[in-house]
């Protein structure tokens, strides 16, 4: 057989005489006919009928003039191919190992001659690679989500551990005021209300001692009407300053003021609760540690940067301290009243009296429940008359009712003059059990809870009244759009220790 190899086409004649055209299909049929021919050569040698030396030699020359072929007519290493015989579809890779005879029976080597698509990878579209990145964002952020979620759950439960250490070591302090002993001596008189200014007496100065021994805010530690500013006084005739009050203001001395009494002016009011609750905890101890042993050191933290220490939450953020918080107990709904507008909810006789606030009772609940938070504080202080389904929770420190929003005498005695006022046991004035209240702002950081910030308890009259009503209606303690970012609910998120309560 004689054949002839060019670059562009493929052109032979075998042993017949029959000739090989140019072109696609020409190509394609001398592929069938040297394939055919190079296996009956491989299956002779494999079978003996040749000696092994022309076998392998005539093996040789169709394995080379098959591989130019095969390079020079298409760009693939593969094709497909059926032969005038039976078989069929072959890989035609050249065999690599030796031809020769062997004794083990197998098959001759196949070839796969179909036809190529390209020996260039096909590349990624512009669109296809749009559609991946997307997803591959979506993913992230999924992911991402997920984490933040994690991560802010355990901020959450984080503070409200430290919440609860620092509630549990108030509340010691705080309890103990029912008990404590009044460090006056009441002389005696023959008074006919002797009896209800003597109750009085003690009434005030308690409230006294929890000014000074629970501080909220920079003028129950120092007065800053003096200059340099010094130790607050009381308000109380014959009532000398707690031992405690004067070791916050040497603490106050040292960190706000490096020792420098002009200095002290350098204590903000900007978180002055959460400093307050840290001079509280930095005095206390348990055992025979002090309370402060107990937060780790990133717990504790100046963001204010006056030198004044605060107690942090999981965010960063300080968490908040007010002794006394009124308001933050039951609030009137969207329709300005308590309980349901113009219906007799408690059926008293009173249309939204003071016994509807925070109603969610049959015969149905009114809006003041979302406009309250979570709290075990309510602002009814007496047993309703008829109801025994109405909670409430009278003053535990004035256990005779002798305030002088419940109680009406005018006395005036050698500590000061007691005022009193008309008694109304249904108004919005009426006394009621406090706890003190310590929040975080969350993870909105947004505290949203009034803390009357320029408030002297000390000066106010009755002194320290924890029931003090600014002029515009709002208590320490009332909740809404304090900051005036426009979210009247920022406070919704906030963690405190009357949550833990509560549930």
């Amino acid at each position: 057989m004689e054949y002839q190899v060019q670059t562009s086409k493929v052109e032979g004649r075998n042993a017949a005489g029959q000739s090989f055209g140019a072109g696609r299909g020409a190509r394609l049929t001398c592929y069938s006919v040297l394939s055919t021919q190079y296996s009956e050569v491989v299956n002779e040698s494999r079978s003996g009928t040749r000696q092994s030396s022309e076998s392998a030699e005539k093996t040789e020359v169709w394995r080379l003039q098959l591989r130019k072929i095969h390079n020079l007519s298409v760009p693939s290493t593969q094709y497909a191919v059926r032969s005038n015989h039976d078989s069929v579809i072959a890989d035609f890779q050249p065999p690599t190992s030796d031809l020769r005879p062997s004794t083990s029976d197998h098959r001759p080597p196949t070839f796969d001659l179909r036809p190529p698509t390209s020996d260039l990878r096909r590349a990624f579209t512009l669109t296809e690679l749009l559609i991946v990145m997307l997803i591959l964002s979506i993913l992230a952020g999924l992911v991402l989500a997920g984490l933040s979620g994690a991560v802010n759950d355990a901020r959450a439960t984080r503070t409200k551990t430290v919440i609860n250490k620092i509630d549990a070591l108030i509340q010691d302090r705080w309890e103990a005021y029912r008990t404590r002993a009044v460090p006056l001596r009441i002389p005696p008189t023959t008074h006919p209300q002797h009896s209800m200014w003597a109750a009085r007496v003690r009434l005030y100065t308690l409230r006294e001692l929890m000014r000074m021994e629970l501080p909220d805010r920079v003028t129950d530690v120092l007065d800053l009407t003096n200059s340099p500013p010094t130790i607050q006084s009381t308000a109380i005739t014959g009532l000398s300053r707690s031992s405690l009050q004067q070791s916050y203001y040497r603490l106050a001395l040292r960190n706000a003021a490096n020792g420098v009494p002009a200095n002290l002016t350098n204590w903000s009011t900007t978180h002055q609760g959460s400093e307050c609750l840290y001079l509280i905890l930095a005095t206390m101890k348990d055992g025979d540690k002090s309370a402060l042993e107990f937060f780790s050191t990133d717990e504790i933290g100046d963001v204010d940067g006056d030198g004044m220490k605060e107690i942090l939450d999981g965010w960063g953020q300080p968490i908040e301290f007010l002794r006394w918080a009124p308001g933050y107990s039951q609030h009137r709904g969207s329709d300005g009243e308590w309980g349901v507008s113009g219906t007799d909810d408690d059926g008293n006789g009173i249309t939204d009296d003071i016994f509807e606030a925070g109603w969610n009772l049959p015969p149905q609940p009114s809006d003041d429940v979302a406009a309250s938070p979570v709290t075990p504080q309510t602002r009814i202080g007496l047993k309703h008359p008829t109801r025994t389904d109405i909670p409430f929770a009278p003053d535990p420190y004035d256990p005779v009712r002798v305030d002088p929003r419940v109680c009406q005498f005018l006395m005036s005695g050698p500590f000061f003059s007691l005022p009193g006022t008309p008694a109304n046991t249904a108004t919005d004035d009426n006394t009621f059990a406090l706890m003190p209240l310590i929040f975080s702002a969350g993870l909105d950081k947004s505290y949203d809870v009034n803390i009357e910030g320029g408030l002297v308890y000390r000066s106010l009259d009755p002194p320290n009244d924890p029931y003090y009503t600014s002029g515009t209606g709002s208590q320490a303690g009332t909740v809404g759009d304090m900051d005036g970012d426009g979210n009247p609910r920022g406070w919704a998120d906030n963690i405190t220790n009357h949550d833990n309560t509560a549930q």
